[in-house]
């Protein structure tokens, strides 16, 4: 985890820096420009969402499938825009390690924005297909949204 204060390049050779949000506390690396920190404070605190504007330029957003997407330019698996799923992101945090290749992360309620450590499992990509189609063959699970 970078330090507050961290300042590195992107593969875009932007310049960020690792900062908290100033409302919320949360913690991640914001683009400066001219060596001044673009945003105090996070999109989920200054009231942004999927709708409010284009994906360039914000930290988070709703992908078409549903997926909340974090961005993370540093991150090995990072993609080209510099995004990733936020579920991905924060299972590597509460596992202290990225994920082994092959594996994905599924959630366990069912709910792909609901991306709380406790709701993700880490699991081989034939083995998730495989639960799902059996959670959808046993639909009679109380609590479980099949969103696939």
């Amino acid at each position: 985890m970078p330090f507050l204060g961290e300042v590195t390049k992107d593969k875009y050779s932007h310049t960020l820096i690792w900062q908290r949000c100033e409302r919320c506390g949360n913690e991640r690396w914001v683009r400066c420009i001219l060596g001044v920190p673009r945003n105090k404070i996070c999109v989920e605190c200054h009231g942004g969402g999927h709708h409010n504007r284009s994906k360039k330029g914000r930290d988070i957003w709703i992908m078409h499938e549903g997926y909340v997407a974090i961005r993370n330019p540093l991150h090995p698996r990072a993609w080209k825009n510099g995004g990733m799923r936020r579920s991905r992101f924060n299972l590597e945090q509460a596992l202290g390690r990225p994920l082994k290749k092959g594996m994905v992360v599924h959630h366990i309620n069912g709910n792909v924005q609901d991306d709380r450590p406790e709701n993700l499992l880490e699991i081989g990509r034939q083995g998730h297909t495989k639960l799902h189609h059996q959670l959808r063959a046993n639909k009679t699970m109380v609590g479980v949204v099949f969103p696939h």
